[in-house]
């Protein structure tokens, strides 16, 4: 047994403790664990091993068992989201619009395709980079993360926006609530208060 699976044995254990220099240890011995084969003092931790099999199913990408802590949006929030951030959208196009009326930009067809999609890049990877949420996201207090649970780099909100861009992308939720730009992307969209509330058992889980 190679110390790593040693390590995933005590983290459900009800003996586990945390060393601020050695790490995770027996809570028996204080020392790190060093049995061969299986630890005669092994006792379960439900709740370790609930979080531990929550965690895996998130990693897996099952829209109903994210994780133990981590909730996802509802499907009407993200409906909301979707509505808000579209109308956002469409208003800072006109507005833009109205400001370059006489651009050349505009003389075909092309020059507005890239205008348009600049704009829905630039709307999504802006507010997604730096605040993790989109305004319709901070209306309905939901969030993006990866599948892991840990904030998304920006590779990765790129590879989410330009998802969208996928012809009948909307139409990918109708399955299992988990749209194409969150497949190709990893990540997922939950609520913002389940994340501050894993944030904090993370660390009485290391105690």
């Amino acid at each position: 047994m190679t110390q790593e699976e040693r390590l995933n044995t005590c983290k459900l254990c009800v003996n586990r403790k945390f060393d601020r220099t050695k790490g995770l240890v027996c809570g028996l011995t204080m020392e790190v664990p060093s049995f061969v084969d299986s630890c005669p003092d092994y006792e379960e931790n439900p709740k370790a091993v609930a979080i531990e099999v929550g965690r895996q199913n998130f990693r897996g990408g099952s829209s109903r068992s994210y994780s133990t802590r981590l909730e996802p949006a509802s499907a009407g929030k993200r409906f909301g989201n979707f509505f808000i951030d579209r109308v956002l959208i469409n208003v800072i196009l006109f507005g833009l619009i109205s400001f370059m009326v006489d651009a050349d930009l505009f003389e075909s067809g092309i020059g507005l395709i890239f205008f348009l999609v600049a704009l829905y890049l630039g709307y999504y990877c802006f507010f997604e980079i730096i605040m993790g949420q989109t305004p319709g996201k901070m209306i309905t207090g939901t969030i993006v993360v990866k599948e892991d649970g840990s904030a998304p780099d920006g590779s990765s909100i790129f590879i989410r926006s330009i998802s969208r861009l996928i012809p009948f992308e909307p139409f990918s939720f109708l399955g299992d609530g988990v749209g194409w730009h969150d497949t190709l992307s990893k990540t997922r969209v939950v609520d913002k208060s389940s994340v501050k509330r894993k944030e904090e058992e993370d660390v009485l889980d290391q105690f």
